[in-house]
This record gives C-alpha cells, structure tokens and sequence, in this order.
C-alpha cells in the first residue's frame, strides 16, 4: 500500500484527531503515527501482508519521535529556567533597553516576569525583555 493511500486513510478514520495533515507539511505526533501504523495493518494485502521488520523498524520510528518530543521539552523547560535565573541575577541592577513598543527604557529592575515563555525584567511598570537589554549596571 502506497503512504500517499495509507494517509488517505488515516486521515478519513482519524477525524478526532487533533492535528490535521495538510499538502504543505506533516506534522505528525505520536498518536497520529501509530494511527497510521494501525491503519496500515488494518488495510494490508493479506497476500502480501507488512514483514515483521518494517513493523519493528516503524516501532522504533514511533520511540525516536516520543524521545525526541521528551527532549525538546526538556530543553525548552532549561533554557527558560537558565533565562529566569539570569533575570532574577539582574534585580537591583540598573539596565538601559527597549520595550516592546520600541521605547527606550533605563532603571532599576524591581522585578522579573515570565510571558509568553519570554523573561522580562521590569522596571518599574516597564517591561523588558532580556534580549532587548543593552546595558547593566550591577547593584551598588
């Protein structure tokens, strides 16, 4: 059975799904792959059935993506943990940068704030994020 047919298929069974395959990309997670795995089995030529070995080589496909969604996530949760901690680092510092709106902001950071997975050091009711900071002057 071709994929194009195979996620045909899939995609006609699966309407609870809540990806959707489109023509630009495939953005599948590991529920819609075992979707298509079981697809794929329930839809086989029977005189011509799937080896065992595409079927374990199709299971460990399934383990690399969950390993790889486990460690995107991880890394993600670090880098934002890092840029707390760097944030947290630069209370009672006087910094000089840009707001969202493009202002120019300088003064003591009272506080830090996550949005958006974004860290901010805010300056009184300025925020800035810490990407947009081009000066620091360390807490006397």
């Amino acid at each position: 059975m071709s994929t194009a047919s195979i996620l045909s298929s899939a995609s006609s069974t699966a309407t609870t799904s809540s990806s959707s395959v489109t023509s630009d990309s495939l953005n599948l997670d590991t529920n819609d792959f075992l979707k298509l795995l079981l697809t794929e089995l329930q839809n086989q030529d029977p005189l011509d059935p799937t080896s065992t070995s595409d079927i374990l080589t199709q299971v460990s496909e399934i383990k690399a993506i969950k390993s790889n969604d486990d460690l995107s996530n991880t890394l993600s949760s670090l880098k934002l943990q890092q840029q707390l901690y760097t944030g947290s680092s630069l209370l009672k510092s006087t910094i000089t940068g840009t707001n969202n709106s493009g202002a120019t902001v300088t003064g003591t950071v009272d506080s830090v704030k996550v949005s958006n997975s974004t860290v901010y050091a805010c300056v009184g009711s300025e925020s800035v994020s810490l990407a947009n900071i081009t000066n620091i002057q360390a807490a006397k």
